[in-house]
């Protein structure tokens, strides 16, 4: 099983062309590309026919100016690095990966690639043997400005410091605590209902996180989602705006066809959850914003991504993917994150930068959400903290109504301490205004639940709530309770962990030291 310094080892020994101060990067992108399959969950090796394309746009993304985006090169040397393995099913031999042969050989053989089976199993299951892989090709290969774009086309959370990798929240929020930052761009091919809603699977075909997704519960009502769909001639363009309504809602037996390459190369439909925003509507722009006009405002697109680098670490979810030698193309994701300076920039777009000021839109629950005069739209960094303290005073009294003697409010690594209803019991709490089919936990979180019993876990959710002047009043909520808990392995997903609540429907039975006919899913 390789570890994880054999991979940084085996990356500082590449043989790869160029010289020392500027090496070729083609085989450095491959592995990147390799290392982005991996941490999504899709399969070890790839057809060469499959991989080329993907492989290009990478090498045309991410190569030096000049440079020749050569998918098949990479896809031959690297099995000489020790971390790739190359598939032939045939008695023929294997081309050098140089050459107009090279191409030739791998349309006829068409051999699957991919990383060996021990390093594709370190990197999918370990993100800090990611992080140091995807860290030692930046460091050899690439600039230090890129190294943010290097672990977002790994599919890999950027270091932070000190911080643990299990506390890091898997969206770079990196526009919390700003009023101005609340417009969104959607990317899709939708046959009806655009600008009714934002719809997007909880997770991807192979059951991960994914941030386009993942992007839809972080929008708010009252934020501004532009629509890239197409113009009445059939051209993709940003053709209208929608203002989010809410509230979010968790959808059962979603079912969704990705368009991608990867999407269409699984050929069914994915029946799961899924999340839906309900939108007000879709306004059409006087005049669509084409791939032409995106040509002209390149010089544009390409300051506001500089200026954004400068200050930004970590992942822009940016809505335009700029190329060297090709004109910008809407990003290839569902949903991304569309930033006020470049709003500010466009034309065709800049009067939509005062739209919400001012009245209220509809929210959750129908509760009107009042914006202070002056103050602009208030972000939801506040709004999760109001909901956090407020299912953890749900629980405290839960507890206290059932008998506890005692109830304390840590925090960390758990929310409550109980006394007085037997052994001592540590409970994790979790809140959310919108149904809660899965809740997020840290490592820390499991580990602890996994080493102390009795823990309890303790949802609320469904919780109202309607801004009063600067401040967030909640009310409501549906408390569920699972008693001697401990977090299966089945339902927790890798980098941060979801646990799937759904699993537990059966196990959420009356505690033992409860009062009266009390159940343990309560409205409260």
């Amino acid at each position: 099983m390789a570890s994880m310094s054999e991979l940084v080892a085996a990356v500082e020994a590449m043989r790869v062309g160029g010289t020392k101060s500027q090496p070729h990067r083609h085989q450095a992108i491959a592995l990147l590309w390799a290392i982005g399959r991996a941490r999504s969950g899709l399969g070890r090796l790839v057809r060469w026919s499959e991989a080329r394309t993907e492989l290009a746009a990478g090498l045309e993304a991410l190569g030096r100016p000049g440079s020749r985006p050569s998918a098949e090169y990479p896809f031959i040397a690297l099995r000489n690095s020790g971390l790739w393995e190359l598939i032939v099913e045939s008695d023929e031999s294997v081309v050098a990966a140089h050459g107009s042969a090279t191409r030739s050989w791998l349309d006829r053989v068409n051999p699957e690639g991919g990383l060996r089976p021990d390093v594709w199993m370190l990197v999918r299951s370990d993100e800090s043997a990611a992080q140091a892989v995807v860290d030692a090709l930046a460091t050899r290969f690439f600039e230090e400005s890129d190294r943010a774009t290097l672990y977002e086309f790994a599919r890999t959370d950027l270091p932070s410091g000190p911080i643990e990798p299990s506390s890091r929240s898997a969206i770079n929020d990196w526009w919390a605590g700003d009023p101005s930052e609340r417009f969104w761009m959607e990317i899709t091919d939708r046959q009806d209902g655009l600008g009714d809603d934002l719809n997007a699977p909880t997770l991807n075909g192979a059951r991960k996180p994914e941030w386009g997704y993942s992007l839809v519960t972080e929008t708010r009502p009252g934020d501004i989602v532009l629509h890239w769909h197409r113009d009445f001639t059939g051209r993709p363009a940003i053709v209208g705006w929608s203002e989010i309504t809410g509230p979010l809602s968790v959808e059962n037996g979603y079912t969704w066809q990705a368009h991608g390459t990867r999407g269409r190369a699984r050929g069914t439909a994915t029946v799961g959850q899924g999340w839906r925003m309900p939108c007000g509507g879709l306004n059409r722009l006087s005049q669509p914003l084409s791939h032409e006009r995106l040509a002209e405002l390149e010089p544009v697109l390409r300051q506001v991504h500089r200026d954004l680098r400068r200050t930004v670490r970590g992942a822009l979810y940016f809505p335009f993917t700029l190329y060297r030698s090709r004109p910008p193309r809407a990003a290839q994701s569902y949903l991304t994150k569309f930033p006020v300076a470049l709003l500010q920039a466009v034309p065709e777009l800049a009067a939509l930068v005062d739209r919400g000021d001012g009245a209220g839109s509809a929210a959750a629950g129908g509760a009107s959400i009042r914006r202070a005069v002056g103050s602009g739209y208030l972000r939801d960094s506040k709004l999760k903290d109001a909901i956090e303290k407020y299912a953890v005073e749900k629980a405290r009294k839960y507890y206290l109504d059932h008998g506890a003697a005692e109830v304390v409010e840590l925090g960390k690594p758990y929310d409550l301490q109980v006394k007085g209803l037997g052994p001592e019991r540590h409970v994790e709490v979790k809140g959310s205004s919108g149904p809660a089919a899965a809740v997020e936990l840290t490592v820390g979180e499991v580990r602890h639940a996994h080493n102390h019993e009795p823990t309890d876990l303790v949802v609320v959710d469904e919780i109202d709530y309607h801004l009063n002047g600067s401040d967030y009043e909640l009310s409501g909520g549906n408390l569920r309770i699972w008693t001697d808990w401990r977090p299966m392995e089945r339902s927790l997903a890798p980098t941060r962990f979801r646990y799937d609540l759904t699993d537990l429907n059966d196990g959420a039975g009356i505690p033992p030291w409860s009062r009266g006919n009390h159940t343990s899913s309560t409205t409260v």
